[in-house]
């Protein structure tokens, strides 16, 4: 099945209107992950989008705060990173992100109620995920948990 055809008519034209071309969809749930181009980036973008949920638009909120928050603070050289945002709002009922797209395998991908993951590749990059899971004991990061205790 065509995962385009899951993006509800909200979505659609919050793209449209912004220009964005989808290249694939992929993720439908619980946001919308969508790969393609925008008119102020010449390489391949992906964007975010959580739509119609107030849970899902914290939690994604929570993301760019953390992603912002984090991502400044990482000394140059470091041997891990987090993806740069590079723009991000709200707009109707849709709350978004935008940020690199980076070739690869995912570590996880989510088929319908279950996740799978890539055990191979986990075990490969585990050193630089721990590496980064120590750096950000030691700094301060904003997050919007305190406004809710579900996130």
């Amino acid at each position: 099945m065509d995962k385009q055809s899951e993006l509800p008519n909200s979505v659609r034209t919050f793209l449209k209107n912004n220009h964005f071309s989808i290249e694939k969809v992929l993720s439908c749930s619980p946001t919308f992950v969508i790969r393609g181009t925008s008119p102020e980036h010449g390489t391949s973008v992906v964007i975010k989008i959580a739509a119609d949920n107030p849970r899902d638009y914290l939690r994604l909120r929570n993301h760019i705060l953390w992603a912002k928050s984090a991502g400044d603070s990482i000394p140059q050289g470091a041997k891990f990173h987090v993806a740069p945002i590079l723009g991000e709002g709200h707009e109707g009922s849709l709350q978004w992100y935008m940020m690199p797209y980076v070739e690869g395998r995912p570590l996880a991908v989510v088929e319908g109620e279950v996740t799978i993951v890539d055990a191979q590749l986990f075990r490969k990059v585990l050193p630089a995920i721990i590496r980064l899971m120590k750096y950000i004991e030691s700094i301060k990061i904003v997050n919007v948990s305190v406004i809710d205790a579900r996130l």
